[in-house]
């Protein structure tokens, strides 16, 4: 599957002797919707001989303008570019249940083009098949099985990194205490080769604001914003993550004065608040990203790009890229259910080695969602992982 065919010739003409899958085409949701998906179409790809496209109109393919990633958008295929769309309205729809209904000789996916639809994560949809167990270790060089391993192959191969071009100087200023060891490598190392940090830290509060990609009404987002803000429950969330922290920190080896912690948010506010409090630990050193005002979804590319001359894909990428380097990640989302931002990042980082949730064998980052217990008690549970079949 990553090897390239000739999408279009001089012409304008499909090539006949190639098959695609392309992945961005959903449209209207966020970045992570679009990764945690990805290793079930890549697996697919791969069982059926089709080159990976990325549609260049989507969160994925402005974000692969940024930086490498290891497959190519679909305009950069064509030398008549007025035809790149052509495959694209034709592309039969297909998800996770189609991929297995075509294992199970079901139905037989014979499209030339077909394209990813699925938004939630399926990776283990092969993993039933003892054929296709075989193949994914062949590709991967994970453990067979290793479902947690296999992601990460995937994934790593589609944002490889690194960046294409130097952060201007106003990008530099919104990062706020990043230390030169990473922002020194981002445009020379490989994404899974750059240094890491401690902890990471993503705040999802879902405002009605940031859900519907408006800062129109100023009035209801500062209402909604204090009433977030000068919540007891807010308060509690936020006490327990610095609680969260405290705990990690002293399981880490004491080989420096002070440890790395980024956070993120949905919410500038919000994520102003507990930097302020972590930042009265002296052992710590906080980092986070200063935005040009406020916060939209990524959902609505177009408004998103307008309202921030560009700027907010940029400052969304490096949130995620820095979380993905962290090792541990802490996560919380309004309604206690993982943000497919956070899970994303926390999927990206490993190795190929075995994993293991409670040993971190192969894992890069260890993932705590804060959510409630039955009466309502916040408390943290691992992100939700996969075991490798062979020890079901």
């Amino acid at each position: 599957p990553n090897t390239h065919h000739d999408f279009m010739n001089g012409n304008g003409v499909v090539n006949l002797f190639a098959s695609y899958m392309i992945v961005g085409k959903v449209q209207g949701h966020g970045f992570g919707n679009y990764l945690v998906p990805f290793p079930a179409a890549y697996y697919f790809a791969a069982f059926t001989g089709r080159e990976i496209l990325i549609y260049d109109n989507s969160p994925l393919g402005v974000i692969c303008n940024l930086i490498e990633c290891g497959f190519r958008s679909i305009t950069t295929l064509s030398l008549n570019s007025s035809k790149w769309d052509i495959p694209v309205r034709s592309a039969l729809d297909v998800n996770y249940f189609d991929f297995q209904k075509h294992m199970e000789e079901k139905t037989n996916i014979t499209a030339q083009f077909v394209a990813d639809y699925s938004l939630t994560p399926k990776s283990d949809w092969w993993a039933w098949y003892p054929q296709a167990r075989e193949c994914v270790k062949n590709i991967s060089g994970c453990v067979i099985g290793d479902v947690m391993c296999s992601e990460r192959f995937a994934l790593q191969s589609l944002l490889v990194g690194p960046f294409k071009r130097n952060l201007t100087t106003d990008e530099l200023h919104r990062l706020e205490s990043v230390p030169n060891f990473i922002l020194n490598n981002l445009t020379t190392t490989l994404r899974n080769k750059l240094p890491k940090i401690d902890i990471g830290i993503h705040l999802r509060s879902q405002l009605t604001s940031f859900e519907l990609s408006s800062l129109s009404n100023m009035t209801a987002i500062k209402s909604d914003t204090d009433k977030l803000l000068n919540s007891s429950h807010t308060a509690s969330i936020l006490h327990s993550i610095d609680t969260k922290i405290k705990q990690i920190l002293s399981e880490i080896p004491k080989s420096r004065d002070f440890c790395y912690v980024f956070v993120a948010s949905d919410n500038e506010h919000l994520k102003h608040t507990l930097v302020t409090l972590l930042s009265k630990n002296p052992t710590l050193k906080v980092m986070f990203l200063n935005t040009n005002g406020g916060i939209l979804h990524v959902k609505n590319l177009q408004r998103q790009s307008l309202f921030s001359e560009n700027e907010g894909i940029v400052d969304l990428f490096l949130d995620w890229y820095l979380l993905s380097l962290s090792n541990s990640l802490i996560a919380w989302r309004k309604g206690s259910s993982l943000s497919s931002f956070a899970y994303s990042a926390q999927r990206i980082s490993g190795d190929l080695a075995r994993s293991d949730v409670r040993t971190r064998s192969g894992i890069g980052t260890l993932g705590y969602l804060l959510g409630t217990d039955r009466r309502g008690r916040l408390k943290f549970d691992y992100f939700w992982s996969y075991p490798v079949v062979e020890d079901i």
